[in-house]
Formats: structure tokens, sequence, C-alpha cells
């Protein structure tokens, strides 16, 4: 394991661990590439992963990722406008609903680094 990678393993593990202590009903993964979503994958959690993805390729290719459901999401200028449209991805997407937790990574910046934040909702 790299050096580069140890923040972005770490705030996926962090993902992983506050969805299970949470009994939150998914966890969105925010992605540009589909990395942040094949590395919460890695880790197998018990909750479905909800993948918005910019890029059609990475949305192909995240459907043969372990518990990874893609579904394309539009581009997004700031963190809160991002985690805003990832919000609402996970309704429309059917797997959770009005009233669930879910717990979101990613990160505007997801270019180079992968994950770098996290966010736990109610929706």
């Amino acid at each position: 394991l790299s050096l580069a990678k140890i923040p972005a393993v770490s705030v996926a593990i962090a993902t992983i661990t506050s969805a299970h202590y949470l009994d939150a009903q998914a966890i969105v993964a925010v992605t540009r590439t589909g990395r942040s979503a094949r590395m919460i994958s890695d880790y197998r959690p018990a909750v479905p992963i909800i993948a918005p993805v910019v890029d059609k390729k990475a949305l192909r290719q995240l459907n043969l990722t372990w518990g990874v459901y893609p579904f394309l999401a539009v581009e997004q200028s700031s963190a809160d406008s991002l985690f805003h449209h990832a919000e609402q991805i996970a309704l429309q997407s059917g797997i959770v609903e009005e009233g669930d937790t879910i717990v979101i990574s990613g990160g505007p910046h997801e270019r180079n680094s992968a994950i770098d934040m996290m966010r736990i909702c109610k929706l």
C-alpha cells in the first residue's frame, strides 16, 4: 500500500465502519473513475453501494463490481452540490427511501486521490 493511497483507504474504511454502526441502508460512493466504489467494494460491506458516476465507461465497468449499483451523474462544482446530487440519485435508485440513513463518500477532487470526504445523512 503506497503512502499516497492511505488517506483514501482510511476514508473508505471509515465509510464502511460508519455504515455498519449506524445501520445505514446504503453507502453512496460518488466517483469519477469508479476507483472509490471499487475500493469500498473490496471490503465487501453488508449494504449496497450506490455509485453516482460521471464517466460512461466507468459506469459500464462498475456494473461488474461486487455490490455496486452505478448510476449516471452530472458533474458538480462544489462539495455541497456533489453530496446533494448524490442524495437525489440515491433516492431515485429505489434502493433507499425517505427517512433512511446513508453514508456518502467521495469528493470533487477524486482525479488523483480517490476518496477525500465522507458525510452521513438521513434522507
